[in-house]
């Protein structure tokens, strides 16, 4: 995966004057997610190849980690099919007040998996399917959104997924588990990804998350679920 860094904190203001790489990959990279640490110097690149392999490495300013490859076999992305890298089935997020690192990601199954990273942890935990995910999810998950809260000691975050049959899922991270799974929508568009989510936020007020999706059974509406 090229890449080019911005020295703009040294004053120059200007991206490196040609590519680099970061580790190699197994095959071709098409979904890429980046997020930062808001503790320390260090970013978390995860990507989606064409074999349907969820990868991540770390850059911590100046150069790469080790590649950690986090799905193989049966548990590719659409193992049987042809639509290994067509959708997202992946995303990260830091937690805002500790800094560990939460991914959620397909395996092939209808219950998403997800590993943790704490902040001076050198590689990923073990993959656990997330409890309680709802029973109307029937099909294999093919698009993850996660997003933390941005309140300073908050170790929140929403998690939305939509599987290969238009289901869309939702559950919140509090830190230690997933609790308030739900499902929002029964008859969306699988092809895209017609959800997406966000934090409201003041200082004087607590964060809440606004889930927002759209479903064939709402004409020309978009649905939306508030998490306080």
């Amino acid at each position: 995966v090229p890449y080019r860094t911005d020295f703009n904190d040294s004053g120059s203001g200007n991206w490196s004057a040609s590519d680099n790489y970061s580790q190699s990959i197994s095959a071709v990279p098409r979904w890429v997610r980046m997020v930062a640490s808001p503790t320390q110097n260090q970013k978390i690149m995860a990507t989606l190849d064409t074999l349907g392999q969820v990868t991540t490495q770390i850059f911590d300013g100046n150069s790469w980690s080790t590649l950690e490859v986090l799905n193989s076999g049966s548990n590719l992305i659409d193992a049987a099919l042809n639509n290994r890298d067509f959708y997202r089935g992946f995303d990260l997020a830091y937690e805002r007040g500790t800094g560990q690192a939460v991914i959620v990601y397909s395996n092939n199954s209808n219950t998403p998996q997800f590993r943790t990273r704490p902040a001076t942890a050198s590689s990923w935990s073990s993959p656990i399917g997330i409890p309680n995910w709802p029973t109307g999810s029937s099909g294999i998950i093919q698009w993850v959104r996660l997003e933390s809260n941005p309140t300073a000691s908050s170790s929140e975050m929403v998690l939305m997924a939509e599987d290969i049959n238009s289901n869309i899922f939702g559950a919140v991270w509090n830190g230690s588990t997933w609790i308030s799974t739900t499902t929002f929508a029964t008859s969306a568009t699988a092809t895209e990804q017609p959800f997406d989510v966000a934090y409201v936020w003041a200082d004087t007020t607590p964060a809440h998350a606004l889930a927002a999706y759209g479903d064939t059974s709402a004409t020309n509406a978009w649905s939306y679920n508030i998490w306080y």
